[in-house]
Formats: C-alpha cells, structure tokens, sequence
C-alpha cells in the first residue's frame, strides 16, 4: 500500500530501494539528529528523489519514544548538512500507535528519541526512489567495479 504514496510523491518512476528496521532498546539515549541523504542539485530546491515511510511496529509515546523531527528543514538552503543552519526551527514529535505509516523526505533532519518504556522499540522502515536513479547509481558502481577489476589485473 507505501508503494502508491511513493508514487504520488516520487511519480511513475519509482523503485523499493532498501527495508530494515530501527530497534530501540529500553534505556537507549536520543539519537543524534541527522539527515539520510542531502540535496543532489547544490544551487536550489528541488523535489525530493527519495522518502522514508516509517511504520513503528510498536505504539509510540512518551515512554517509548519516537521520531522527532524539523518540518521544513529538507528545503533547500546553503550548507544545508549543517545542523545549526535549521537547530533554531520548530521541531515536532509523532506518537503514532503501531502500524500507523509516516512518509518523509529523505533530507529531512529528525533522530529518535529516548526509550524510557520496559520494553524495545521497533520501527519498521523502508526507502523508495526514482528507478531512473537507482539505475544510474548501479550503472556506475558497474563502471567502476569494472574499472577497479581491470587496474588490479593489469598489475599482477
């Protein structure tokens, strides 16, 4: 069902590229805020190639914790993979009950928060983009694999 809200937000062109899931332990700390990926276009904002659609497989509160993040700070703006350039902004927190999907731009900061609860946390993630992308990246790790494989034959 992620698969057309991929498509609504990436259009027709638009691939599975990982699944995984994010566990916090009882006891675990805030995370660090980060971004998972920055902008390709360095000169002005352009619509997002990737997005995150979270699901916590586990309800998310105050005890448990959740995703915390900065709306808008995947806009573009100079030195964006700076933190102190959005630090200042708003941040907002979801706590969600389990199985309820949140879609995100890939750019956007966030971190994870503490997890007080007697319990673990999991959060069921997976990441979609353009398949014109995927397939440009893949061709040049082929490339340079490639490249790599005849540099070392040449010299033994």
């Amino acid at each position: 069902p992620w698969f057309q809200v991929a498509e609504e937000i990436l259009g027709n062109d638009v691939s599975l590229n990982y699944v995984g899931v994010v566990v916090a332990r009882q006891g675990d700390s805030d995370q660090n805020w980060h971004i998972d990926g920055v902008h390709i276009d360095k000169t002005q904002h352009k619509s997002p190639d990737r997005i995150i659609v979270f699901c916590p497989l586990s309800d998310l509160n105050k005890d448990t914790g959740c995703t915390e993040m900065i709306p808008t700070s995947h806009l573009f703006r100079p030195d964006q993979s700076q933190f102190r350039t959005v630090s200042h902004l708003p941040r907002v927190r979801h706590y969600l009950p389990a199985g309820t999907p949140l879609a995100m731009d890939y750019r956007l900061w966030h971190r994870g928060l503490q997890n007080s609860a007697n319990a673990d946390r999991f959060l069921l993630y997976t990441v979609f983009e353009r398949a014109s992308r995927k397939r440009r990246l893949e061709d040049t790790a082929r490339g340079n694999l490639a490249k790599f494989i005849r540099t070392s034959t040449s010299t033994t």
